[in-house]
């Protein structure tokens, strides 16, 4: 977390996730530009391995799948991958250069079953610890038996709120 700034006023009944949401259909544009990560990172790479690896399958889930980099390179690594996002903006985005995706809020969505794995990255830290155990619970249970669950954290303590990258506020629960 770079740069940390007030919380803002939440709308009753609103959660921090769900303001972020809010945020995301904004920015979307905005967000895929500062964020783009055109070449697979070796955790990546070492996740794609380990589903081929398992030998069961090769379907994985992306969790928020914004600019759709990381399926795009999941998939050409040989995995079949279903995009997923919470916000609109990004579907539409994805949708405009032909990537089907489907809408799907982790907090509130069925995750399906028998994935062979899931992956969200930049995701779980907009939910808060209670909203992160429920998801985390719910996305072991999608997964086939031995399948791989990988997602990012950010590290820190506590909980704190930043317009890095989309100039208006998101929340992030760091984790120590």
């Amino acid at each position: 977390m770079t740069v940390t700034i007030p919380a803002p006023t939440l709308a009753v009944n609103q959660t921090p996730n769900d303001f972020t949401l809010e945020t995301y259909e904004r920015t979307a544009a905005l967000y895929i530009d500062k964020s783009r990560k055109p070449e697979a990172t070796p955790a990546l790479t070492e996740f794609a391995a380990s589903i081929k690896k398992a030998g069961s399958g090769t379907r994985v889930l992306e969790i928020g799948s914004g600019s759709g980099d990381q399926a795009d390179q999941l998939a050409a690594l040989g995995l079949s991958v279903t995009r997923s996002d919470a916000a609109q903006a990004f579907i539409d985005l994805l949708e405009a250069r032909g990537v089907t995706a489907q809408k799907l809020n982790v907090v509130a969505d069925d995750l399906g079953t028998s994935w062979d794995g899931i992956y969200a990255n930049a995701v779980f830290v907009h939910l808060d610890r209670a909203q992160f155990a429920a998801v985390l619970h719910r996305s072991v249970a999608a997964l086939k038996v031995g399948g791989t669950l990988a997602f990012t954290l950010t590290k820190g303590e506590g909980e704190a709120w930043s317009e890095v990258k989309v100039d208006a506020p998101r929340f992030f629960c760091l984790w120590t």
